[in-house]
């Protein structure tokens, strides 16, 4: 599993790269992920660590992506939209922050687990309330959207995005 998934972060490190979408915070979040299981194969130690810590870290990618092809797809103001970005934000913090935490911990005093690994756990760990603080943004201005257009009545459909009529009502989309 952890050669798999090795293997799908240098793939994805390498795809960003080469379509030009590959920024510093996905760079080292990958390379720390990479690394870091790198270190558990070669030593041989914390394998069933890295597999926990993929999961909780991992689990809420399904919505994160849906959310990028909803958008890709002209759905950015939509329900199903809407509904993956707050699913993503939930996901992220009870596998990032409550799930992650114990684990890391562990990780941290584990014994036998190499210091690469436990600077890497850390790593992301650290990176991670590095995106919580920007989702708290995100979070607001959505909250703001969502109150604005049930002050003005306007009804967001599942796989419709708002027409652009109902777009110019709102004061969010007209300060962008």
């Amino acid at each position: 599993m952890l050669v798999h998934t090795g293997g799908y972060f240098i793939y994805d490190l390498l795809g960003m790269a080469f379509l030009g979408i590959l920024d510093f915070d996905m760079f080292l979040h990958h390379l720390l992920c990479i690394v870091g299981m790198a270190s558990v194969l070669i030593t041989d130690v914390g394998a069933g660590f890295a597999g926990i810590a993929l999961f909780v870290t991992e689990v809420s990618n399904p919505p994160m992506h849906f959310r990028v092809i909803l958008r890709m797809s002209g759905l950015r103001y939509s329900k199903a939209y809407e509904v993956a970005e707050y699913t993503y934000f939930v996901l992220f913090f009870i596998g990032r922050m409550l799930i992650g935490h114990p684990i890391v911990f562990r990780i941290l005093n584990c014994g036998p687990m190499s210091t690469l690994a436990k600077v890497f756990a850390s790593g992301i760990l650290l990176q991670s309330y590095l995106f919580l603080y920007r989702m708290y943004f995100i979070l607001r201005a959505r909250l703001a959207e969502t109150r604005e257009r049930s002050k003005k009545g306007i009804k967001i459909k599942w796989f419709t995005a708002m027409t652009k009529e109902e777009l110019l009502k709102c004061d969010f989309y007209n300060k962008k």
